[in-house]
């Protein structure tokens, strides 16, 4: 079924993603089954780039590790990432009228459309209800691991309760999967497994906060060791969340063992924020205050990309020290593990610090860096306006994550950090609103409470368990599943 449509300045989001286009063609294709497995066998379509596409799509809903897509979307619906994963492959016994009744048919349906206009640019659309009923959320291009760039991923339920509904925007392709969500189905479902930490998250989505006694983390990281290469220059540095919040600002001065350090995997912020004002504190910034401040895409950090979507480098400050180097270990110049390095990151860092130091940067080689930390101090986990207000009734807590104060106002806190040699130091942290996030103590060359987004935080960590919970009425320790 091909359709075309010729619109200026779109902006609907009723029925799911936002398009800016000057016109549109789309082909849709329609696919039934009782698996996802059997969805995609199902669906037919001869647009180029389809099957690449589908391939990504498989690969997105096969993997159920920390930090992957599926333990997000399983998390935004609420359900055990076990029982999400069990529904999809139609490993569950369907009530009578669920059943299928045609050959060929089944109780999933897998809608496609293949956008073939031009001028078209996606936008993440948090937290609205389409007009089909299904109040979708976004779950993150950071819970998205191995989506291609300017991919989106989106999860929600019926407002009956009756049905699921997933979205993935893969390059040019939406794929709308429709599930049936009937309580009889999890009913007779087994409880998630006990040592599955998106399965933990996800169960205890409902409730308020989750604290866990500690962690494992497995830092991958890239670091651009600037150090004396580019003196005289002094160039800003402002280090951006995909929230569109600047949660870092320093003046990079040459220095001996100075570089920057991010993330290994490539970040996407939405076209509305990266249109956005910088935004600095007058209290908190070490970089002078513009009376009229550049927009994010102004910025070394933010860019547009050929797809039409915003490239985010989310980096910081480290020393790259001898305790650094006896920490981690670093390969130089040539990528050790294209799986764990993900050459987009790469090549998206080597695009950022050329915008931040000039053509020069090319000369800099890039390392490559992984860690492994057993961290008992407890990270706290829940929305960013329930961990605040936990942390704050709970001095005590407070200390364990060196935690100096919880801002009075807005959301946010204080960390009381100490540097390797012993030197005392304050840093600031502002929070999202109504983000699952985590706060927990950062443990290397600095001591000091952190914080990250949840999905942000599960690429690089495997929660110890059980967690206390502290729902509405008291703390609780969490049931283990036999």
């Amino acid at each position: 079924m091909g359709q075309f449509k010729a619109e200026a300045g779109v902006s609907d989001v009723r029925d799911g993603l936002k398009f800016e286009m000057r016109a549109q063609a789309y082909v849709e294709v329609v696919g039934r089954g009782n698996s996802i497995k059997e969805l995609h066998e199902n669906i037919k379509c001869d647009t180029p780039g389809f099957k690449e596409a589908v391939e990504q799509a498989k690969k997105l809903l096969g993997r159920t590790e920390p930090g992957s897509a599926m333990v997000g979307i399983a998390q935004r619906l609420g359900i055990p990432t076990g029982q999400l994963e069990r529904l999809l492959a139609g490993e569950v016994s369907w009530p009578e009228q669920l059943k299928s009744v045609k050959p060929g048919e089944g109780v999933m349906d897998l809608n496609v459309k293949a956008h073939t206009g031009w001028g078209i640019t996606s936008m993440v659309c948090l937290g609205w209800c389409n007009t089909k009923g299904y109040q979708m959320v976004g779950v993150g291009m950071e819970a998205a691991a191995g989506l291609t760039a300017g991919g989106q991923v989106f999860a929600g339920k019926h407002k009956n309760g009756d049905s699921i509904r997933i979205i993935l925007g893969i390059c040019n392709f939406t794929f709308e999967y429709t599930c049936p969500l009937a309580q009889e189905v999890l009913q007779t479902e087994p409880g998630p497994p006990t040592n599955s930490v998106g399965s933990n998250l996800s169960a205890f989505a409902t409730t308020d906060v989750c604290i866990f006694p500690g962690f494992t983390e497995h830092a991958y990281r890239l670091v651009f060791p600037y150090e004396e290469r580019f003196a005289p220059a002094t160039p800003h540095l402002i280090t951006v969340m995909p929230s569109g919040v600047v949660e870092t600002t320093a003046i990079l001065k040459p220095d001996k063992e100075d570089a920057l350090i991010a993330f290994t995997y490539s970040q996407t912020i939405s076209n509305e924020l990266a249109e956005s004002r910088v935004s600095l504190k007058p209290e908190t910034s070490k970089i002078p205050i513009d009376s009229s401040p550049p927009k994010l895409c102004e910025t070394p950090f933010v860019w547009r990309r050929e797809d039409g979507t915003h490239a985010l480098m989310q980096t910081w400050p480290t020393s790259l020290n001898d305790k650094f180097r006896k920490t981690f270990e670093i390969s130089e110049g040539t990528n050790p593990d294209p799986d764990k390095f993900e050459p987009q990151a790469v090549s998206e860092y080597q695009t950022a610090m050329k915008k931040l130091f000039g053509s020069g940067a090319d000369s800099c080689p890039i390392l490559y860096c992984h860690k492994k930390t057993e961290n008992k101090s407890p990270a706290v986990v829940g929305s960013s306006e329930d961990v605040l207000a936990h942390l704050k009734t709970n001095p005590e807590l407070m200390s364990q994550l060196t935690i100096k104060s919880i801002d009075s106002e807005g959301l946010g806190f204080v960390s009381d950090g100490t540097e390797g040699d012993g030197k005392k130091f304050e840093k600031h942290f502002a929070l999202t609103p109504a983000e699952q996030t985590v706060v927990y103590q950062k443990v290397g060359w600095d001591t000091m409470g952190c914080t990250k987004p949840l999905d942000q935080f599960l690429r690089d960590a495997e929660m110890h368990g059980p967690p206390m919970v502290q729902a509405a009425g008291g703390p609780r320790a969490a049931a283990s599943s036999a």
